[in-house]
């Protein structure tokens, strides 16, 4: 909370300076050198708390951020400051291009990336329905503990096991005639059919289950994110086994329902090969979000 509101202040600081900055040339002399002064001050300020801003917090809010934030707008205000105080015409010129420089690649990153940071900043900037749903999909930035994540990952667990059995109906809709025709079952065309579908179904559950490993592990990123997070293996370990606990769950249930030994084979080997590519994305999407 407070590093987030020190963060807005240094931004505040720096666009005041810059302002401060486009106005002089058309200042008077006595008014000018005030109004220098204040600008001198107001940057030192926004060094001074921007150096303050923790890594970690920075990285929360973008990956790029801490990066960006020290080598482009630290940079280019303490270059700025340089040029101010330097006797030699060549040495200031110079030292100034580079601070405008620095500054407009600062302002090209926070252009591109400014949704994702003011996200992590808890500022709304979306509609007023647009923030209810935000609320649901993505927790407070205050509130990223272990266990907001282990509940979150529960609920994410029953609402998939629902989703996810009337997305397998949806699939299995096309089946229907060969389970109450056997004459189109056995003719040409169902034949020809069958092969199809088979594979549009296999391939929708598999899309189904990696779509379901990205999500764990866009959750488990979230959470690890939180600058008060030390033992980032654990959030990860928490979603490899949540990304596999629905399926144990269905294999569960189905194997019971199951009515030989060969259906209940096939069920445990199937969900082996799910778990297998859920914990593949899982994996993936964790290096590449």
């Amino acid at each position: 909370m407070e590093e987030r509101k020190q963060f807005n202040e240094v931004i505040e600081i720096f666009q005041a300076a810059n302002q401060i900055s486009y106005e002089l040339p058309s200042l008077k002399n006595p008014d000018q050198k005030v109004k220098e002064k204040e600008m001198i001050q107001l940057i030192n300020d926004g060094i001074l708390k921007g150096k303050g801003l923790s890594d970690g917090f920075l990285d929360f809010l973008h990956p790029l951020l801490n990066e960006k934030f020290k080598d482009n707008l630290i940079k280019s205000n303490e270059l700025y400051l340089e040029g101010i105080n330097e006797n030699e015409f060549e040495i200031a010129t110079s030292k100034q291009y580079e601070a405008n420089k620095l500054l407009k690649d600062w302002v090209n990153y926070l252009n591109k990336n400014e949704n994702v940071i003011n996200k992590n900043l808890n500022i709304e900037i979306k509609k007023p329905f647009v923030k209810r749903i935000e609320k649901i999909i993505k927790p407070n930035v205050e509130k990223l503990s272990y266990w907001r994540m282990a509940g979150r990952f529960i609920i994410s667990s029953i609402l998939v096991i629902m989703i996810f059995s009337f997305f397998l109906l949806i699939l299995f809709i096309p089946f229907l005639p060969f389970a109450f025709f056997d004459k189109f079952s056995e003719s040409k065309i169902g034949l020809i059919l069958l092969i199809p579908l088979g594979l549009i179904t296999g391939l929708g559950q598999i899309y189904f289950w990696l779509l379901w490993g990205g999500y764990c592990a866009n959750i488990s990123i979230l959470f690890r994110n939180a600058p008060t997070v030390s033992n980032a293996w654990l959030y990860y370990l928490t979603g490899v086994f949540f990304v596999t606990a629905p399926l144990n769950w269905l294999k569960d249930n189905e194997v019971k329902l199951s009515e030989s030994i060969e259906e209940r084979k096939n069920t445990i080997k199937g969900t082996k090969y799910y778990k297998f590519l859920s914990i593949i994305a899982f994996v993936v999407f964790c290096f590449y979000p």
